[in-house]
C-alpha cells in the first residue's frame, strides 16, 4: 500500500470514528491444504486442522466480497496458508465478483496448479500481481526445498507473459519470490537470469527465512554465509541491472532482516499518542487477514484462536468488534499481539515505511494553524540547508501533486 492511500484511509478514521472505514485490503487464506511439501513451510511444525473440516464454505467466502464492497475494501490478496489454487474454482469466482465491484487482487502461489484456461479467464479481471514462490534458479535447487514444481511454475509464468504480450496489457505483473536459504544465498544472480528468461517485466523478490524447527534451521545461513551475503547481494544486483530486472536485494544488505527475524519489532516502540499518530503499526486500521476458519486479524502474520470469526458475524461486525479494538489499542500502549514478532521481513520493511510517514503526517493534522506554519517553516529551512534548492522544489512539487493531483 502506498503511503498516500494509507494516509487518506487513516484520515477517514480520524474524521468518522463512529463509522470508520473498512480495511483498504484484505488477505485471504482460503485453505491450509497444499499440493507441495516445502521444507520451510509452517505447516510442518504448527498446530492446524489437517482435516480442513473447519474451512469456510464457498458461499460464505463469496458473500464476503459483497460485504467488503459495503465498507469500501478496495484490494484483496489470495495468500498461501496452503495453496490458494487448491480451491481454484472458488478463487476464480471471487476474482470475477471482485472485478464486478471494481476491486483489484493479488495472488501468492506456488504456481503449479494454473491451467491455460484459468490464466486466460483472469487476464482482464483486475488481477494486478501474481507472486510465484520459486526457491531456486533451477529445478535441482528449487525441488530440494519444495519437493517439486519448478518446471510447471516457470512454464505457467511464461504463459502469463505470452498472453500479456498477445493482449498488449501490463497486468498481472509477475514476481518470482524466493526464501533466502543456504542453498540459494550465493545464486542470486542466477535468479535474475531466470526472471529475464521468462519475461522482461518479471521481478525478483527475496523473503527472509523464519527458523521455527529443525528443518528450517537446516536451511538457515551460517555465520560465515551471512558474512559473505552482501557480496552475493551486490553481485545479484549488478546482474539484475544488466538485464533490466527489478529486485529487492538491497533490503537484505540490512543484516537485521537475517539475524533475528523472529523479533522484527524489537527496536520499534510507539511514540507519543496524538490523535491516531504514534502507533507501533497501522496495519490494524488499514488491513485485515482472514484464515480458512474465518477468524480475522490485522495482517498475514496473524494467528489467534481468540479472535472473532466471519463464520457467524459480518465482516463489519468483526472489523469493528472487541478483538480488533484491542489490537489497535495495543499498538499505542506497547502491548501488541504476540504474533507481531513474526512479522515477515518484507511486510516489516513496508509497514515501517508507512508507519514513519503516517506518524509524522497525522501528528501535523492535530496541530493548530500557527503550529503547522511554524513546523512547515522549520522543515523547509532544514531541507534547504541539508539537501539544497533542487530537492526542496522537488518535494514541493510532490506535495502539490499529492494534495491536488495533476490539475
Amino acid at each position: 500500500m502506498e503511503p498516500e492511500n494509507a494516509l487518506r484511509r487513516m484520515r477517514r478514521w480520524s474524521d468518522s470514528a463512529a463509522m470508520p472505514p473498512g480495511p483498504e485490503r484484505i488477505s485471504l487464506f482460503l485453505t491450509n491444504k497444499c499440493n507441495l511439501h516445502c521444507r520451510h513451510c509452517w505447516r510442518n511444525w504448527a498446530d492446524w486442522d489437517r482435516s480442513s473440516a473447519s474451512e469456510l464454505p464457498d458461499a460464505r467466502w463469496m458473500r464476503l466480497v459483497d460485504e467488503g464492497a459495503e465498507i469500501d475494501t478496495r484490494h484483496w490478496i489470495f495468500l498461501g496458508g496452503g495453496e490458494p489454487l487448491v480451491r481454484h474454482k472458488l478463487m476464480m469466482q471471487m476474482i470475477h465478483k471482485m472485478a464486478a465491484h471494481s476491486m483489484t487482487s493479488w495472488i501468492h502461489t506456488n504456481g503449479t496448479l494454473f491451467t491455460p484456461e484459468m490464466i486466460d479467464a483472469m487476464m482482464d479481471k483486475g488481477v494486478q500481481e501474481i507472486i510465484f514462490s520459486i526457491d531456486g534458479p533451477d529445478a535441482a535447487t528449487n525441488d530440494a526445498i519444495r519437493g517439486s514444481g519448478f518446471e510447471k511454475a516457470v512454464s505457467n509464468m511464461a504463459y502469463f507473459e505470452q498472453r500479456k504480450k498477445q493482449l498488449s496489457v501490463d497486468c498481472p505483473g509477475l514476481f518470482l519470490n524466493a526464501t533466502l536459504t543456504n542453498l540459494t544465498y550465493d545464486q542470486l544472480d542466477r535468479f535474475a537470469d531466470l526472471a529475464a528468461s521468462i519475461g522482461p517485466g518479471v521481478k525478483v523478490f527475496l523473503s527472509g527465512l523464519i527458523v521455527e524447527d529443525v528443518e528450517t534451521a537446516s536451511l538457515a545461513l551460517s555465520p560465515e554465509q551471512k558474512s559473505a551475503l552482501p557480496e552475493y547481494l551486490q553481485k545479484g544486483m549488478r546482474r539484475a541491472r544488466e538485464l533490466g530486472i527489478s529486485t529487492n536485494f538491497d533490503r537484505f544488505l540490512d543484516g537485521e532482516l537475517i539475524d533475528d527475524n523472529l523479533n522484527m519489532q524489537r527496536n520499534v516502540q510507539p511514540s507519543q499518542r496524538i490523535g491516531l499518530s504514534g502507533a507501533l503499526c497501522y496495519e490494524p486500521w488499514l488491513s485485515a487477514a482472514i484464515l480458512p476458519d474465518g477468524t480475522l486479524g490485522p495482517c498475514c502474520a496473524f494467528f489467534d484462536p481468540k479472535s472473532l470469526s466471519i463464520r457467524d458475524l459480518s465482516l463489519k461486525e468483526v472489523w469493528t468488534g472487541v478483538y480488533m479494538q484491542g489490537v489497535r489499542e495495543g499498538m499505542f500502549n506497547g502491548k501488541p499481539p504476540g504474533y507481531c514478532v513474526r512479522c515477515p521481513s518484507n511486510l516489516f520493511v513496508d509497514k515501517e515505511r508507512i508507519r514513519m510517514a503516517l506518524t509524522e503526517q497525522l501528528r501535523r493534522d492535530c496541530m493548530s494553524g500557527v503550529e503547522r506554519l511554524s513546523d512547515m517553516a522549520q522543515r523547509v529551512m532544514s531541507m534547504l540547508y541539508q539537501q539544497g534548492p533542487a530537492a526542496l522544489l522537488s518535494n514541493i512539487a510532490q506535495w502539490f501533486k499529492f494534495h491536488y493531483g495533476d490539475k
